[in-house]
């Protein structure tokens, strides 16, 4: 570390108080215990932390249980010197009811500095402790569970109150007062005290009986007044919910499932765990018994399974500034060569006995309102949940030891993104299906609480067979297991409670878990449907169009006649007209049609969201069918508002019913953040697009004007909030006749908008806010970097196959981008990725974005946009200069500033309200019956030249009319800004 660092750590502890002993002869909290290391306060009148000594107590009788357990499984005199007391005293106060909690700082610097400084020698002498207890220990195998996870959760507090220790002596952890909640009525309180007090009585004046029935009145009282709340808890529901129902709120029957109809399972009554969960708990029991006997027959290990290189690389996938819940990231990452060498070891022994400490398993779970929902709400709010460091760096591990497991979620998405992918490949299956002449739907679904309703024992019984080694399997089951949760809300803890069902929020392997424990749909659908046919036989084509009668594919889906018809015509027995003529119906028909494609279309999901495309009606009956029998088998519901048919060439229409409710046919419906319409070519998510893009961009505006944020803070919301918001699934539109005009226009709205300018040529505008990139631009590099992941990806084999084929088909997404990369000379794949895990694939695909895709097309840009007369004429004419609002806005200018500047800057005169360009007559400052222009404000109106003589008394002919633009010196141009700014106010009070 650097020595400012270090005497900076030194100088921070000489103001606490604090010092270093290297060999103190501190004692314990039994008498004759010596530590090697210690923290002291230097001030004699605070009492010194007391620490606990284990092999002092061993021969001292201490009845902490963990004293014992500790030297047993690990043979050693270091380990167990454990500050037991200091963690207490850091979370704990005697007789009070608040406790403090612990806030640390994220600086990485500060607490490299810091562990450098003070327990690099300590953390040597524990990396080498553990490795000797991991390797050449022969007593862990014969240990019982309960003295392993003992002696092990005890490892893992050592790290805690260590490093604890560290940033509490360097400054880096401050205790703040932490009231517990829920509190306890007071009438329940003053019940169980005077309960308490009885059962103290002793019978001096009183007999025995007279006691006796005063301890069983208190104890009456107390369970009465718990009752009797009880009952006001619950007649305060039954309110709300007869209030929700009073003004129909869609929310009661959420709130009736959540707070007033529980079984003794604690579960929601769709939940209940009946015969079918109970024989998958025993399956669960046996698998879960199973490979506890492989783990434990695998002690010792000749060498850990974690390799230095595995967990550098597993520390690599961390982000330090991220928040978590404990320790930071940022003590976690620390790359002191002892410290990294003892958590090697320490998590070397976490894996090799396949053990999730019940530190690291904690969670604190915080509630963020949705955007756009009411607050009273009580589906509004999205559950956040924040891991331990120590926990989070376990899951990295896991999937780094785990890295073909993540191909599961090729089937069902893992993230945002890769769902752009499947929706692309659908809207290409659409268009070669309309262009053949063949019907086409999807049939789009959503589960209802779909993360709380996950059973685990689904989840992890499917995990078994798809582990490579039984510690993974029994690490997942421990970090599901053992998890304890609390929430946080107002500067107020809930107490730990722990879950019986679901995933659990914020866990990295919860998507993987999820995705693997509904692959049961999958495997339903493969066994009772067909996918729909992409690319049937022209023949077979020619032959439905010439047989179908149009009327009868809302026939019941049945796979024995078409299968029977396909093995004919396959052996050569009967044509492809003979077949189709002995069809009983369409909908036999197109299932022969989708037999005889070589490439077929089943059911994808993205989490919880479901898209199955179908081609008749009676396909669409029998998926919803599907859908309705896997989630009666799960246990799991759907929301009947979420779920809807979109359909094009369908004769039939008729509603179809899911678990009592109707899903109904539509014309357009929105999933994943896409919008589809029965053209399924795109164009109903660019009217989305242009629907609320405006919008979004004046509430912005609006929202940082009002609280007062700066012309930077804009800037910064429109590059990182609102454009990717507004624009998400851009990608997709690029195949739209006229997009690239309406994208390109919808761009110039929001310049408008934030400039304040009406009458500035969008390429100006882009110059003066430092955007290089019109929206047709940003489309295109989006699309052809999807295109370019569905290659490399092997999780999207299949859509890339769908792709190749829609390249033929000229209406097609997937021509539309292969028509780009031939005009821009592209590669098709860049260079190096051949055997890379995915994470490797998105950075080389995040540098090939940057490094060719890009360049490529603001080259083009400036080929075919920039440099046309138009724009150069543009160009010319407003003589852009070096200050642009880009520029000053690191100068922290006013919004209101930014834009009046900027007005008289680019357009001569302040844009009037009613947003038509020209210059107001007559002048509002001076009232003459002129032009309002820069010319006049600034060279001949008399009152412009009392309100700003301070900027204008120097200044020259050039300079007024540039409105300082031209200056040399930013200081001299911020003068301007803010004078432009007093203008635009000085008018509105005028006008007002």
């Amino acid at each position: 570390m650097t020595p400012d660092l270090k005497l900076l750590v030194e100088s921070c502890l000489q103001e606490r108080g604090l010092w270093w002993a290297a060999q103190p002869t501190a004692a314990t909290h039994v008498k004759g215990g010596i530590l090697d290391f210690l923290w002291c306060e230097r001030d004699n009148a605070k009492p010194p932390p007391i620490f606990h000594d284990g092999q002092v107590c061993r021969s001292r009788g201490c009845h902490n249980p963990l004293c014992g357990n500790i030297a047993d499984a690990t043979a050693s005199k270091d380990l167990d010197h454990y500050a037991w007391t200091f963690a207490t005293c850091l979370t704990k106060l005697p007789g009070a009811e608040t406790a403090f909690s612990l806030y640390f700082s994220k600086d990485a610097d500060m607490w490299e500095c810091a562990v450098h400084a003070m327990c690099e020698k300590v953390m040597e002498l524990l990396a080498l402790d553990q490795s000797t207890a991991l390797q050449s220990c022969q007593a862990w195998p014969w240990l019982t569970s309960k003295q392993r996870k003992c002696a092990l959760n005890a490892c893992a507090g050592l790290w805690d109150v260590l490093m604890t220790m560290v940033g509490y002596s360097a400054g880096l952890v401050m205790l703040r007062p932490l009231t517990r909640s829920p509190t306890v009525p007071q009438a329940v309180k003053q019940a169980f005290h005077a309960m308490v007090r009885a059962a103290k009585l002793k019978p001096h004046d009183a007999t025995v009986a007279e006691v006796l029935h005063m301890k069983r009145a208190a104890q009456s009282d107390y369970r009465q007044q718990v009752a009797l709340h009880r009952v006001k808890a619950i007649e305060l529901r039954c309110n709300r919910y007869l209030q929700l129902c009073t003004s129909k709120d869609p929310q009661a029957d959420a709130f009736l499932s959540k707070c007033l109809k529980k079984n003794p399972s604690g579960l929601p009554d769709n939940m209940v765990n009946d015969e079918g969960e109970d024989q998958q708990d025993n399956v669960l029991i046996q698998v879960r018994s199973a490979m506890r006997t492989k783990v434990n027959g695998s002690l010792p290990l000749a060498s850990p399974e974690i390799s230095p290189e595995l967990l550098s690389s597993a520390l690599q996938g961390i982000d330090p500034s991220a928040e978590c819940r404990g320790l930071p990231y940022a003590a976690l990452l620390v790359p002191n060569p002892a410290h990294v060498s003892w958590i090697h070891s320490l998590h070397s022994l976490m894996h090799a006995f396949a053990v999730s400490p019940l530190a690291w398993t904690k969670q604190s779970l915080y509630h963020s309102l949705k955007p756009g929902r009411p607050p009273n709400s009580f589906m509004s709010y999205r559950v956040l949940g924040l891991n331990t460091a120590q926990g989070r760096l376990q899951e990295e591990l896991f999937i780094q030891l785990e890295p073909d497991l993540w191909c599961h979620t090729g089937k069902f998405q893992e993230g945002r993104q890769e769902c752009l992918i499947v929706v692309a490949a659908d809207l290409c299956i659409a268009s070669i299906r309309l262009e053949l002449g063949l019907p086409f739907g999807l049939c789009l679904n959503d589960r209802k609480e779909a993360f709380d309703t996950q059973w685990r024992s689904s989840m992890l019984i499917n995990l078994a067979s798809g582990v490579s080694s039984p510690r993974s399997w029994c690490l997942a089951d421990e970090l599901l297991r053992t998890t304890s949760m609390s929430v946080v809300k107002s500067g107020a803890r809930s107490r730990s409670f722990s879950s019986l069902v679901g995933v659990v929020q914020g866990r990295k392997l919860s998507p993987l878990e999820f995705c693997i424990g509904q692959q049961n749909l999958e495997e339903h659908a493969a066994r009772n449907m067909v996918g729909i046919g992409i690319n049937p036989p022209v023949s077979a084509v020619e032959a439905y169009h010439q047989r179908k009668d149009g009327h009868s594919a809302d026939v019941l889906y049945d796979l024995d006649e078409p299968r029977r018809l396909h093995e004919l015509v396959s052996d050569g027995i009967l044509t492809w007209s003979e077949a189709f003529s002995r069809a009983s119906s369409d909908t036999c028909r197109l299932i022969l049609l989708d037999l005889a494609a070589p490439t077929k279309r089943s059911i994808r999901s993205f989490m919880d969201d479901t898209r199955i495309p179908v081609a008749s009606h009676g396909h669409a009956r029998r998926a919803v069918n599907l859908l309705q029998d896997v989630a009666a088998l799960e246990q799991y519901m759907y929301k009947p508002s979420k779920c809807s048919i979109v359909a094009s060439g369908f004769s039939q229409r008729a509603p179809v019913m899911l678990q009592g409710q109707k899903v109904n046919y539509c014309n357009e419906a929105v999933q994943l953040g896409i919008s589809l319409d029965t053209r399924f070519d795109g164009a109903a998510h660019l009217q989305l697009i242009m629907s609320r893009g405006p919008g979004r961009m004046k509430c912005l505006l609006a929202e940082l004007i009002n609280l007062g944020m700066p012309m930077q803070a804009l800037l910064t919301s429109m590059r990182t909030r609102m454009t990717p918001a507004a624009t998400f699934g851009i990608e997709l539109v690029v195949q739209v006749p006229y997009a690239d005009k309406h994208l390109n226009a919808l761009q110039a709205k929001w310049l408008r908008t934030a400039l304040g300018c009406y009458s500035v040529p969008r390429i100006v505008m882009m110059a003066e806010l430092g955007i290089q990139d019109r929206l047709s631009a940003t489309a295109w590099a989006r699309a052809l970097m999807l295109r370019r992941r569905g290659r490399l990806d092997p999780r999207y084999a299949q859509e890339e196959e769908i792709f190749k084929l829609a390249e033929s088909c000229p209406s097609s997404w997937a021509s539309a981008v292969k028509t780009k990369e031939i005009e821009l000379k592209l590669p098709l794949v860049p260079q190096g990725c051949d055997d890379v895990s995915i994470k490797q694939l998105k950075s080389k695909l995040h540098s090939h974005a940057r490094t060719v895709v890009l360049p490529a097309i603001r080259d083009n840009e400036r080929r075919m946009w920039f440099d046309n007369p138009k724009n150069l004429q543009h160009w010319k004419s407003f003589s852009p200069d070096a200050w642009r609002v880009a520029s000053l806005s690191w100068w922290g200018i006013m919004i209101k500033d930014a834009q009046a500047w900027a007005q008289l800057k680019l357009q001569g005169y302040f844009s009037r309200q009613d947003g038509h360009a020209g210059p107001s007559v007559p002048c509002s400052f001076c009232n003459e019956d002129v032009l309002e222009t820069t010319d006049h404000l600034f060279l001949s109106c008399p009152r412009v030249h009392a309100l700003l003589h301070a900027v204008l008394h120097s200044a020259c002919r050039e300079t007024k009319l540039s409105v300082g633009s031209k200056l040399a010196h930013a200081e001299d141009v911020l003068q301007w800004v803010y004078a432009a700014g007093k203008l635009l106010r000085s008018k509105h009070e005028r006008s007002c």
